[in-house]
């Protein structure tokens, strides 16, 4: 029945060396509430970017944290290409810690010395 047929093993995926996975299960109501368990009150995470499947939710979730006093900047394809330039320069200057982002800013945008990356519904 199978002319030639040829095996293929592929090998679980690994993360990069020197890289930390975790996997947390949340229900939404509840994803806000780790976040700022995760991030802590100690500044263990200088630089961090969370991403979100919708701009919606990259708002909200920016303003809940700024709210909650942490030095954080949404964005997403709304804002103009200035105001992304100039959120993307806090963020590497350290102005601001947490960027609040969609996938636009994993596209061709190289950050050096990324502390924690979330996914947060993606």
């Amino acid at each position: 029945i199978l002319n030639k047929p040829e095996e293929v093993s592929v090998a679980i995926s690994k993360p990069a060396e020197g890289v930390t996975q975790k996997v947390y299960l949340a229900h939404e109501e509840q994803k806000v509430a780790l976040v700022r368990h995760i991030l802590g009150d100690k500044d263990d995470f200088q630089s961090i970017i969370i991403f979100c499947s919708t701009k919606k939710k990259v708002e909200k979730l920016a303003r809940t944290l700024h709210q909650k006093g942490y030095a954080c900047q949404g964005i997403s394809s709304d804002y103009e290409q200035e105001q992304r330039e100039e959120a993307l320069s806090d963020f590497r200057s350290g102005k601001i810690r947490i960027m609040v982002a969609t996938d636009v800013m994993s596209r061709g945008i190289d950050i050096k010395g990324i502390d924690l990356v979330i996914n947060y519904d993606v």
